[in-house]
C-alpha cells in the first residue's frame, strides 16, 4: 500500500505492507493489524480531506447497504454481466479505488480502469472539464474526473 495519500505526494514510490485478517468470507470482515492502524487512520483522514472517499448520507430507512456505500450504480446496459454484484443487486455494477492500480476500477477485478494521471483532456471534457482546467488541474482533481468518468462509463 502507497504509505502517504498519492494527492498528497505525486512522485512518492514508498509503500508499506500491511497486515489483514480475513475472519469470515461470508460477510466480507477483515480485520487489520494493530500495528497498521494508525498508518490506515491517517490515510482515511487524508483521503476524506482530498475527496477521495465518499461521505456516505447516513438512512436507516433503508434498511441495509446503500449503492453509494459501495460505490455501486445501477445499471441496465451491464446486467448479467462479470460486474454483477450478485443476488439482489441486479444490473449493480461496482466502481471502487483500486489502491494498488491507483485508479477507479468498474466491474471489479479485471474490470475497465482510470487512472487520474492517465485521463486526457478529451476524456474530461466529456464530464465538463475544459482543456484549460484538467492542464492546470491536481491530482485530486483528476481523481475526482476519473471517477466521473468511470460513472460515465456505465451508460
Amino acid at each position: 500500500m502507497p504509505v502517504v495519500a498519492k494527492e498528497l505526494e505525486p512522485d512518492s514510490t514508498e509503500t508499506r505492507t500491511v497486515t489483514c485478517y480475513v475472519q469470515s468470507t461470508a460477510h466480507k470482515q477483515v480485520l487489520i493489524s494493530l500495528e497498521d492502524v494508525p498508518w490506515l487512520a491517517r490515510m482515511l483522514y487524508d483521503q476524506a480531506r482530498l475527496g477521495g472517499v465518499a461521505v456516505i448520507p447516513t438512512d436507516p430507512s433503508d434498511g441495509g447497504e446503500r449503492p453509494a456505500e459501495t460505490g455501486k450504480k445501477k445499471s441496465p446496459t451491464n446486467e448479467g454481466n462479470a460486474g454483477q454484484t450478485g443476488a439482489g443487486d441486479e444490473g449493480q455494477v461496482d466502481v471502487k479505488w483500486n489502491f494498488a492500480l491507483s485508479a477507479w476500477v468498474v466491474g471489479g477485478e479485471g474490470g475497465q480502469s482510470f487512472k487520474p494521471d492517465e485521463v486526457p483532456a478529451s476524456d474530461a471534457l466529456i464530464v465538463g472539464v475544459e482543456e484549460h482546467e484538467w492542464s492546470n488541474a491536481d491530482y485530486a482533481r483528476k481523481k475526482e474526473v476519473a471517477y466521473k468518468l468511470a460513472l460515465h462509463s456505465l451508460g
